[in-house]
């Protein structure tokens, strides 16, 4: 019998914005699953998810490369804007929850009334407000930690699901991935919420330092390889242009699989990849079946 075995991967690459000509530059190698990288605000580390499901937990790098260090189990860890904080989504009693620790996974406390319905969309606000996506999927829930207030991000008449939440450097606009009529990436007026679309079929990963880009990649799932591919777009917020501006060498990008650096000057990637092999059985008989016990 011929069949075959298939293996995916992730790891994390640089692209640098200064240099775009030049080659991206691996900062893990190896088989593990490695995703959805977040950057530290002084820039000297890496945190990412390493494995899948039940198995995940979160690991830092320096942001120079390096092998992975464990800080705690969760699905995705994003560091405050002051450092401080980590947050990060965890299963518990069949329910994904929002936890929050000290920067180096100890101390953990469970936020209260803090359910999200997908374990990846968890998001600071440069503000230091922590958001992450409802139950539902359709919104996200920004509360200050501190005294407790919360709203939402989308108007509560919208339809759809919205993700990947990045304010802009005058906290004035919010680029995010809305799934509704016509999925793309919008651009919400903030605090009014009146959305735009700016280009379809594309996820925001951050903005540029004078706010007159926003760089993006493909929409797609992770480990969806059809459709998908290693392309890094910048856009423009005022005439919606769509420029690409360089790839990766192999492997592709999948929605929350990049994030910015602090200083706006490179983009941080997990690279997906998959490999299969044909593998032949000698003698199998298809008549064979097992024995009841």
């Amino acid at each position: 019998m011929l069949y075959s075995r298939q293996v995916a991967y992730s790891n994390i690459w640089r692209f640098d914005l200064r240099t775009p000509t030049q080659p991206a530059v691996p900062l893990t190698k190896g088989t593990s699953v490695l995703q959805f990288p977040r950057v530290s605000a002084d820039g000297q580390w890496i945190l990412a998810s390493q494995g899948t499901g039940s198995n995940s937990h979160i690991v830092k790098f320096p942001a120079s490369g390096g092998e992975p260090l464990q800080i705690t189990s969760g699905t995705i860890g994003v560091l405050s804007p002051n450092d401080r904080q980590l947050a990060f989504v965890s299963r518990s009693n069949n329910q994904y929850r929002v936890w929050t620790s000290d920067a180096s996974g100890l101390g953990a406390t469970e936020v209260s009334d803090a359910v999200t319905g997908n374990p990846t969309r968890i998001t600071w606000l440069p503000d230091g407000r922590l958001g992450w996506q409802t139950a539902d999927g359709a919104n996200y829930r920004l509360r200050d930690l501190s005294n407790g207030h919360e709203e939402l991000l989308m108007r509560p008449d919208f339809e759809g699901y919205a993700s990947y939440p990045q304010f802009s450097p005058n906290n004035e606009q919010v680029a995010i991935f809305w799934i509704t009529s016509g999925s793309g990436l919008y651009l919400l007026s903030w605090p009014a919420r009146e959305p735009r679309l700016l280009a379809p079929n594309l996820a925001p990963i951050g903005w540029s330092q004078d706010g007159e880009w926003i760089y993006a990649l493909q929409a797609v799932q992770p480990f969806k390889a059809q459709n998908s591919s290693s392309a890094l777009f910048r856009v423009s917020p005022r005439t919606s242009r769509v420029e690409l501006i360089g790839s990766f060498p192999r492997g592709y990008l999948t929605r929350g699989s990049c994030s910015l650096t602090p200083e706006r000057q490179a983009i941080i990637c997990a690279l997906a990849e998959d490999n299969s092999d044909a593998w032949i059985i000698d003698d199998f008989d298809p008549d064979v079946r097992p024995e009841k016990r």
